[in-house]
């Protein structure tokens, strides 16, 4: 990250996607990118936008600081779908994991920033699809509604390899705050197997958006 693409002064910053639960845990962490310290601030909210836990954490400069299993470091009991919103006076960079308990494994969880923001988003790859040694690979969805009423957001597929004037679409309905995680997106949304190719997103109101696409 360029240290002066990271998170200014101010900006919140949002973190998708996170879990705390027996079978995953989130870690969320942050760098001071500035010369002096700073005071990071964390916010905790499940998928309906109720906030679970908020602290402040001092930080000093250029220090790096990662809370593991979040959840349960600030109390909070088990958590399936949540996301989390990081803010501080000074420049810096956050992100998080998440981490399947049984294999250790972690997924990156990228920090979104208003320039993350949009009434219209794409999310370039999605799929389901068979892979080698009969593996699953899909596609997961979290959307969030930033906005002040409850938007309703049009999820369109363009599919892989052909043009798509006339795409399968699924609406997604989500209140002020509202997190909707949506498990095999392609499954869930549009009945499809087999496939691969992109997804547009077309909101009401402002949403940030992110994905995971792995195999199982």
């Amino acid at each position: 990250v360029p240290v002066g693409g990271t998170v200014a002064p101010g900006v919140s910053a949002t973190l998708l996607g996170l879990s705390g639960t027996r079978g995953r845990r989130a870690n969320v962490g942050w760098v001071n990118a500035s010369s002096t310290a700073i005071t990071v601030d964390l916010e905790l909210f499940d998928a309906a936008g109720r906030l679970l836990a908020q602290r402040s954490y001092e930080q000093p400069p250029f220090g790096q600081r990662q809370i593991n299993d979040v959840f349960a470091s600030l109390a909070v009991e088990s958590v399936d779908a949540a996301y989390a919103r990081v803010s501080a006076n000074g420049r810096f960079q956050p992100y998080a994991s998440v981490v399947a308990a049984v294999s250790n494994d972690p997924i990156y969880v990228p920090a979104l920033t208003g320039t993350s923001t949009s009434t219209a988003l794409l999310i370039p790859a999605a799929a389901k699809v068979t892979g080698a040694q009969n593996t699953d690979w899909r596609t997961d969805l979290w959307l969030l509604n930033l906005g002040f009423s409850t938007t309703q957001a049009t999820v369109s597929f363009w599919r892989h390899g052909q043009s798509n004037p006339t795409p399968d679409s699924a609406v997604i309905s989500a209140g002020p705050g509202e997190m909707v995680a949506v498990g095999d997106a392609m499954t869930e949304l549009f009945g499809a197997d087999g496939v691969q190719g992109a997804l547009a997103i077309q909101a009401d109101q402002l949403v940030v958006a992110s994905s995971r696409t792995y195999n199982t």
